[in-house]
């Protein structure tokens, strides 16, 4: 208990001080960790590389919210990237929420300016029967 009242009597100043040192001394001394490639990611790609030249399409959803948008939209964007660079069809599917065609716009945005596509739009509607 004793511990804890210590802590709660320590200047905030220090705690900021203490914080930057442990973000800054990473950027000026680099750790060097390496980087690696899982077995999933590489059959994936390797998978987008057989299609090239075959006449099939690559159907992606972007059914993710703004919540997970960090993790998952630069995956988006890097498949739709390797899709175009190797001039495999990309169906993009938005989901059944406005947010999820806002991730798909997202990633389309980020993907297409690095290429010169012809791209056909057609709205696919979801429709949910309740009974």
């Amino acid at each position: 208990m004793r511990f804890f009242e210590w802590l709660l009597k320590i200047d905030r100043r220090w705690i900021y001080l203490s914080v930057a040192v442990v973000v800054i001394l990473p950027l000026l001394f680099p750790i060097g960790m390496p980087t690696t490639i899982t077995p999933p990611v590489e059959a994936l790609y390797n998978y987008i590389d057989s299609l090239q030249g075959t006449g099939k399409a690559v159907y992606l959803v972007t059914d993710f919210d703004p919540s997970t948008m960090p993790e998952l939209l630069p995956m988006a964007t890097a498949i739709l990237r390797h899709c175009f660079a190797k001039k495999i069809p990309v169906y993009l599917h938005g989901g059944l929420y406005p947010a999820y065609i806002g991730m798909g716009v997202l990633a389309l945005e980020r993907a297409l300016p690095d290429f010169t596509l012809t791209i056909t739009c057609s709205l696919v509607m979801s429709l949910v029967f309740h009974s």
